[in-house]
């Protein structure tokens, strides 16, 4: 069995051949058929195939697939649902507009409006003493 930081150095051809192999394990252990298993997920028998001989498919597919196994739930809890700080939900409740689902943007550091401003230097303005 791998590790997941083994998993990190795999190709994605390898992975691909990994998860089509567990796939097919999977749905033998179900003792399902490509077949059945094509009808149950609404994909052809074609895409079964080629998933389980690592070849690429389309993420729609690759769900579908993964629905009719039972494995649906895994996936998504790969990217787990963002949920906000206590400290953003303070912060959001003082705004009065607390929002769980509102987007949230990257911003950079502000600065005091009048704070690190210096006059530029022009001809025959006297020195100035920092």
């Amino acid at each position: 069995m791998t590790t997941n930081n083994d998993n990190n150095l795999l190709t994605d051809d390898a992975v691909m051949a990994l998860l089509g192999e567990r796939a097919k394990q999977l749905r033998l252990r179900k003792n399902l058929t490509q077949t059945q298993l094509a009808k149950q997920s609404g994909v052809a028998k074609r895409t079964i195939e080629r998933f389980e001989n690592g070849a690429s498919v389309q993420l729609t597919s690759f769900m579908r697939v993964l629905r009719a196994l039972g494995q649906l739930t895994p996936l998504m809890e790969l990217i787990p649902e963002y949920e906000a700080t206590p400290m953003e939900m303070l912060m959001r409740e003082k705004k009065g507009s607390y929002n769980p689902k509102k987007r949230l943007r990257a911003s950079s550091k502000k600065t005091a409006p009048n704070e690190n401003k210096e006059t530029p230097w022009q001809w025959g303005a006297p020195p100035t003493d920092h």
